[in-house]
């Protein structure tokens, strides 16, 4: 007689989603927790209790705990993002490319006429 509940060790597929889904739930888990805790060592209006307090229980209740942080303060999450992608631009210039090329052309004229040997 095969019962139903016995049936999901001859499929092994089913195992095989159920990995899939598991493996996926905790890189979830783990960017969530990753996204939370960098929003709030970046944070400047968070005061160090406020700090130790939301480390704690982000570790304590990852899943709790990174929803009530975002439910919370979630709306100017990205806001340390954008401050950070507007320094970085104005550290690096403008962003294009600037080859070989680019560079030699640029030497050759600024060092002016070549004089013959």
């Amino acid at each position: 007689m095969l019962v139903a509940a016995d049936s999901g060790t001859d499929f092994p597929l089913q195992g095989i989603i159920w990995t899939i889904l598991l493996f996926f739930g905790l890189a979830l888990v783990v960017w969530l927790l990753i996204t939370v805790l960098t929003d709030v060592f970046r944070r400047d209006g968070l005061s160090t209790v406020e700090r130790v307090a939301w480390t704690v229980g982000v570790f304590f209740f990852p899943i709790l705990g990174s929803l009530v942080y975002l439910a919370t303060r979630g709306h100017d999450v990205g806001a340390t993002q954008v401050s950070t992608d507007s320094y970085q631009r104005s550290v690096t210039g403008d962003g294009q490319y600037h080859g070989l090329r680019d560079e030699a052309a640029e030497h050759r004229a600024m060092s002016g006429p070549v004089r013959p040997a």
